[in-house]
């Protein structure tokens, strides 16, 4: 029982650790490219698009964008389901259809990106303990 315990708290604080993250800001810049299986074009043009992608490390982040900028939600979904929300979709949306997630800077001013990952082995039998996590940015638009 000891020896469970403590790898409960052994693993909680790991997780934890993980989520936590200094508030920095992040210039976006085109420099990461979609893999080839998401390449889509551009909400203003048809040619393909390169994109930021935002990852865990990014978590508690400001992300700068320019209207039209693109990026990539990657968190990993093989450990976690995401639940993604955005508090102003007049500045950041979800490009409608795409897997995994690409947003959209279709505004001037800021939004809230908040997910929520839920452990995917709590749905196994029997479920396991791990804590679910939550990621957010602040995304400023220009």
């Amino acid at each position: 029982m000891k020896r469970t315990f403590l790898l409960f708290v052994v693993l909680f604080a790991a997780l934890s650790a993980c989520a936590r993250s200094q508030p920095t800001s992040v210039i976006a810049s085109p420099s990461v490219e979609i893999p080839p299986q998401v390449l889509a074009t551009s909400a203003n043009t048809s040619a393909p698009f390169a994109a930021t992608s935002v990852t865990l490390d990014d978590n508690g982040k400001t992300i700068d964008l320019r209207v039209g900028d693109s990026f990539l939600l990657d968190l990993g979904a093989d450990m976690y389901e995401w639940s993604v929300e955005i508090d102003n979709q007049s500045v950041v949306a979800r490009r409608a259809g795409t897997t995994p997630m690409i947003f959209d800077a279709i505004g001037l001013g800021t939004a809230n990106l908040i997910a929520v990952g839920n452990p995917r082995c709590a749905k196994s039998t029997p479920p396991c303990m791990a804590p679910s996590i939550e990621f957010s940015v602040t995304i400023f638009v220009e």
